[in-house]
């Protein structure tokens, strides 16, 4: 009987990791573009090109039973994307009822779904959907030198920011997370509306203080200019 238990254990344990979805080292799985995928919070499918999406997490900003909201609310992913056609990596934001579709570059991603642990998402290559929407640009840091010159020494020209950026509502309700790419390039799906951007660790150098924008038709350009702190 012993003998049996012994044996049995360790599969009872890869079945219970399983089940928890705990299980190390899983591969990313594959995806096609243009069909639904579903993924699962912690994910990572990979496109024929290299594209590799990662669903990060799902923000739940629903309204809670019994509580009077202004807003309902909704179920909105957080995705990485990285590789295929992208220069560096892009964070994108959709959502269940304002943002259910985005385009970064020359992929189109449109939401079909959503639960509390997985989302339904159809990402096509090339074109530009028509309801797109949303805010990008280019953030820099500078003074990168403590002394300023006349004529200024091009060696000490601002330089991009690769840093992580929160985006809220004009009354500072989250609204999405994004990380800028090496050359401080970022684009960032929202529905038309006024926000305000800031970094997400606002304590901290370099710093900027909030930036308020508004998305109206197609998108809008907003470029980030942070302080470094040299004197």
């Amino acid at each position: 009987m012993d003998r049996y238990l012994r044996l049995a254990l360790p599969t009872f344990l890869l079945l219970l990791l399983a089940a928890c979805g705990t299980v190390p080292g899983l591969p990313a799985r594959g995806a096609d573009f243009g069909q639904p995928q579903t993924w699962a919070v912690g994910e990572t499918r990979t496109f024929d090109d290299g594209l590799a999406v990662t669903l990060d997490r799902i923000d739940d900003s629903r309204c809670k039973p019994d509580v009077q909201c202004i807003w309902a609310g909704e179920l909105a992913p957080v995705l990485t994307l990285r590789g295929g056609g992208l220069d560096g990596t892009r964070t994108v934001s959709l959502g269940t009822t304002r943002t259910s579709r985005a385009q970064v570059d020359e992929y189109a991603l449109e939401l079909q779904s959503a639960t509390e642990a997985t989302a339904t998402i159809t990402i096509t290559r090339g074109g530009t959907p028509t309801a797109a929407t949303g805010v990008r640009g280019t953030a820099t840091v500078g003074p990168t030198c403590p002394v300023v010159t006349n004529p200024p020494d091009p060696a000490c020209a601002d330089r991009p920011y690769a840093g992580r950026f929160v985006v809220e509502s004009v009354g500072g309700a989250h609204v999405a997370d994004f990380t800028t790419a090496a050359d401080g390039s970022y684009a960032v799906a929202l529905a038309p509306g006024s926000y305000q951007v800031r970094p997400r660790d606002a304590n901290t150098m370099p710093s900027m203080a909030p930036q308020p924008f508004t998305v109206r038709d197609g998108w809008s350009l907003l470029n980030l200019s942070l302080d470094s702190g040299i004197r």
